[in-house]
């Protein structure tokens, strides 16, 4: 089967958090969320956590692309996931801009804790 990616959702916002639109993940599919934030009054955006649609989010990658901003990706998979937001937190460090996007992927290897062979 080929690897397939759609885009459950994507949007922007600022502060201390960030609420997606509801989404509805599919059991056992690749889920990614991309979250890039900017702090321009102060350097060093803070790394984000993710939570939402019980399912667990592990940070795959997080890279301060210049002084003021990051780029940080993480993965999810759930046998039984739930529809809902999910919500991007900076554990109340403000940020001036927060930008998402939430992807799931088709076709790939299922096995492995949260994602983590796929």
């Amino acid at each position: 089967m080929a690897v397939s990616i759609s885009n459950l959702t994507a949007g922007t916002g600022s502060g201390t958090s960030g609420t997606t639109a509801s989404i509805s993940p599919t059991a056992n599919k690749l889920v990614l969320v991309t979250v890039q934030n900017n702090k321009g009054a102060t350097p060093t955006p803070t790394t984000p956590t993710v939570t939402g649609c019980s399912m667990t989010w592990v940070q795959i990658a997080t890279v301060q692309m210049s002084a003021d901003r990051r780029l940080t990706l993480f993965r999810g998979m759930s046998a039984s996931p739930a529809s809902g937001a999910l919500t991007i937190d900076f554990a109340g460090n403000s940020q001036d801009d927060i930008f998402w996007t939430v992807d799931q992927a088709v076709g790939v290897v299922i096995t492995g804790t949260n994602g983590a062979d796929a």
